[in-house]
């Protein structure tokens, strides 16, 4: 990993204030820039475009790859982003966000104990079949084309029936949700002992303020769970959040590691489905008024 000291952000600004099809032109925009993507060979990898809607109006376009923020990060940039607008616009100089540098990070990395590490992935997937996977993958499609998306919401009276059952039975809702996914798995494949991948935060405990730090945390494990159809569900989801708890410590593994040292040689993946349980603050304010925002993340899992 390379830190450069210092780099200029690429800003472009595009005038649609005298354009009749403002709707049609912005998203035409956003398509391109989606597929224009990075690479990661050259730096920064972040981009700002600035559409100019009227004479008071913008539309700011933050690309950036997921390789340098994670979704907690970027509520830390946009707050202090939020902040500075604010005080420019009040003809004040710009409030100085205090943080932990990432090298911190690094440093704490460089620290840990890969021999264990080595130890616990190998005796976790020492018995995976890797054709428990769910097998979703569809190579006749790429691109776009090859990417769907689907939002639904639960009323809140079914999100606290399921905050009241997690609490009744100590069960996170994190393991709620990875418990549903996995019976996905298994109805997808027939299996008994099914594979997929968990985005973790990644952010350690035992470091301070690291709930403040900017950068990549997040990191892809493999979770792999047996399904028992003679087990008591709140039994079965308990043993699921205890080995949960078992491998955060070993959270920090590179998935390119974790898979050597389960002994797999070959390119195929180790698993095809990914679930990512995000719960973190989004704040997006200016001027003490919120500000609308799409996120629009994209994966290489089908």
């Amino acid at each position: 990993q390379v830190i450069h000291s210092k780099l200029t952000v690429p800003i472009e600004i595009k005038d649609l204030r005298n354009t009749s099809n403002q709707e049609t032109q912005i998203a035409a925009l956003l398509a391109a820039d989606r597929e224009r993507g990075f690479d990661i060979h050259q730096a920064p990898l972040l981009r700002l475009l600035l559409i100019r809607l009227s004479s008071t109006s913008y539309q700011m376009l933050f690309s950036f790859h997921h390789l340098i923020l994670d979704g907690w990060s970027l509520q830390h940039v946009f707050r202090e982003f939020s902040r500075a607008y604010e005080a420019l616009c009040l003809d004040k100089p710009a409030p100085h966000m205090e943080s932990r540098p990432y090298s911190d990070y690094i440093r704490w990395l460089q620290k840990q104990d890969l021999d264990a590490a080595h130890r616990y992935w190998h005796e976790a997937l020492s018995t995976v079949d890797r054709s428990c996977r769910a097998n979703l993958t569809n190579e006749s499609q790429t691109g776009a084309e090859a990417y769907a998306e689907y939002e639904t919401e639960l009323p809140v009276a079914s999100m606290q029936r399921l905050r009241d059952y997690g609490t009744r039975h100590t069960l996170t809702l994190n393991t709620l949700v990875q418990g549903a996914w996995a019976l996905l798995v298994h109805w997808l494949n027939g299996h008994n002992q099914v594979i997929f991948g968990v985005t973790v935060s990644g952010r350690p405990a035992d470091l301070p303020g690291v709930e403040n730090m900017v950068g990549l945390f997040i990191n892809t494990v493999p979770l792999t769970v047996r399904i028992d159809p003679q087990a008591e569900v709140v039994a079965w989801l308990q043993e699921l959040q205890k080995r949960q708890f078992t491998a955060r410590e070993f959270d920090y593994s590179p998935l390119v590691q974790i898979r050597q040292w389960a002994g797999i040689n070959d390119p195929s993946p180790l698993f095809d489905t990914l679930l990512a349980f995000e719960n973190y603050p989004v704040q997006s304010t200016a001027m003490g008024a919120a500000v609308p925002a799409t996120f629009v993340e994209r994966t290489n899992y089908p």
